[in-house]
């Protein structure tokens, strides 16, 4: 990644069914069912992955939003679409750049 970041470096991996891992036994987080609204094994195997693809997704993120904030400023059209804007906002986010009150919504 181009930022210095302080989470754990990925790769990141799903571990049995729901435990994330970075490394041989680098444990980062286990995905629970138990007493979470009814949420099936499939559903927390589903989240485990989504948090494992992380680090992943944000290099790929700030790799398309550079690709695209470059290929806007050689067309000479503005970079601030709603779509460059929520990626800004997410990468932020991601880093701990920027604050949300909301993050639990």
């Amino acid at each position: 990644m181009s930022d210095h970041t302080e989470f754990t470096p990925g790769p990141w991996h799903v571990v049995g069914r729901v435990n994330v891992q970075s490394g041989p036994i680098g444990f980062l987080a286990y995905v629970s069912t138990a007493g979470a609204r009814g949420r099936t094994i499939e559903e927390a195997e589903a989240n485990a992955r989504l948090i494992a693809a992380a680090p992943e997704l944000l290099e790929a993120l700030q790799a398309l939003l550079h690709f695209t904030e470059e290929l806007c400023e050689e067309i000479r059209v503005s970079k601030h679409y709603p779509s460059c804007e929520q990626a800004r906002t997410v990468i932020k986010q991601a880093l701990g750049k920027e604050q949300h009150d909301d993050v639990a919504s």
